[in-house]
């Protein structure tokens, strides 16, 4: 499903004469670093201030929106740790403290932003992700919609280590092979629950770096 596309009809891993259609796939990445070769993580310097029913706090302004039809880009700038790094990690979603946030707090042009899209906003929190998608059924069914709350995570030793300098901004290049998210999943006869935990596991298998660019 590397050529991936909402309202195509695709076959079930577990029997190819039933298919199934996606609606949505859509989740955030966050927490993006770089490891060195020492274990020490570094990332951007820009941060962003959030406000919370808690409290008003900044973080390190580290978020993407993902979506097949719709991907707000990000970029690390500012980079300040100059190094040799070998590892990336980020997260594939949002840890507690950001799911809290108040979305009026976000600026509209922030990834996190739910003033055109509310999908990714459930009662009193973000999602981490969300997958809408249905059996292709001549009897018509309801879509099945998986709500992650909980982020996972996302961890790749990289083949050649990269060397940044102070100040370099970095863009990373990421693939997304959407049928590893419905690996050893039968939406046909599997619960909610199943399928949410099955996909959880799936999704660090899902991403492959394809191309860092230094400017």
């Amino acid at each position: 499903m590397l050529t991936f596309k909402y309202e195509t009809l695709y076959q079930s891993a577990d029997d190819p004469n039933r298919k199934f259609l996606v609606d949505r796939v859509r989740f955030y990445i966050s927490n993006f670093n770089f490891i060195d070769q020492n274990g020490i993580a570094a990332g951007s310097n820009d941060s962003i201030q959030f406000q919370s029913d808690l409290k008003s706090f900044y973080v390190e302004d580290n978020f993407a929106l993902v979506d097949r039809d719709i991907f707000s880009g990000s970029t690390i700038k500012n980079f300040i740790a100059p190094g040799v790094y070998d590892k990336i990690e980020f997260s594939i979603g949002l840890e507690s403290e950001i799911r809290a946030v108040d979305p009026s707090s976000v600026p509209t042009t922030h990834a996190l932003s739910i003033a055109d899209d509310s999908l990714m906003y459930e009662t009193t929190e973000y999602l981490s992700s969300l997958v809408i998608f249905r059996p292709d059924d001549a009897r018509g069914t309801d879509s099945t919609i998986i709500m992650i709350k909980e982020p996972t995570y996302f961890s790749k030793d990289l083949i050649n280590p990269v060397e940044f300098i102070e100040g370099l901004n970095v863009t990373v290049q990421i693939q997304i092979d959407y049928n590893i998210w419905f690996e050893n999943i039968n939406i046909f006869t599997d619960s909610k629950a199943e399928i949410e935990s099955q996909m959880v596991e799936n999704l660090p298998n899902a991403f492959e770096i394809v191309d860092i660019i230094l400017e």
